[in-house]
């Protein structure tokens, strides 16, 4: 699956944020909530950083003094790194391929993530990794998604995404104290099955493991959307 999730993000690299419609809507609403927090936080690292929709808001309102990114996909993260490089001086970039379900995560002072977490195996397991990579007063910030997400293409199936109370009781099991804690629904609408195809193609979203099918989808298309973002700081 892993080989599959980097193949289908590289191959959208040049595509992505042309399509990302709420993955940036969810990029902006996540920095807006974190930047307060961050203050001068010297070492920040940011997982499944794809284009750089966030990183480059981050970059440049925080100005980290070393910047840890990470994504699955060398071409995404090519991307990222080389957009901040376009928008701003932040400090010390370093890249970091691979999956960061597993990979080693640096020490730093907050780790971040918009859009991307959804994609672990087990989600909620970047909070204990979080916890481990922290600084103590370390921050942690992320936007992911909730199990009414793409209820339309799951023709009736559950989604195994945690949901807002899993991600509140998995913070605190931790030790971190929640700053702001957000969940909504959004709603994506298509002229067509083919318009949605397109997106999906374009952005290489969709879900880990679930069965998705366009198939149950007639006339205009809807997509719900169920963003879950969050700001914590580890105690002790």
């Amino acid at each position: 699956m892993c080989n599959d999730v980097e193949r289908r993000f590289g191959n959208s690299a040049a595509t992505y944020e042309a399509a990302a419609d709420v993955q940036r809507r969810v990029a902006l609403r996540l920095s807006d909530m974190v930047l307060p927090h961050l203050g001068q936080r010297k070492t920040v690292f940011e997982f499944g950083c794809g284009t750089g929709l966030f990183s480059r808001l981050i970059a440049c309102g925080a100005r980290p003094a070393a910047f840890y990114l990470n994504d699955l996909s060398a071409d995404m993260l090519a991307v990222a790194k080389g957009k901040i490089a376009a928008t701003c001086s932040p400090g010390s970039v370093i890249d970091m391929v691979g999956d960061a379900e597993v990979m080693p995560w640096p020490s730093a002072d907050a780790v971040l993530s918009a859009s991307a977490v959804q994609w672990f195996n087990s989600p909620l397991s970047a909070v204990r990794r979080a916890s481990e990579a922290l600084r103590p007063g370390g921050i942690i910030s992320l936007a992911t998604y909730g199990p009414l997400t793409f209820r339309e293409l799951r023709e009736g199936l559950p989604c195994s995404y945690p949901s807002p109370q899993d991600w509140e009781l998995e913070l605190k099991d931790c030790g971190f104290q929640t700053l702001a804690f957000e969940s909504f629904l959004l709603t994506q609408s298509f002229a067509s099955r083919m318009a949605l195809l397109r997106m999906v193609v374009r952005t290489g979203v969709g879900s880990r493991g679930e069965k998705q099918s366009a198939s149950a989808l007639h006339g205009e298309c809807r997509l719900t959307w169920q963003p879950i973002m969050f700001v914590a700081r580890l105690l002790g």
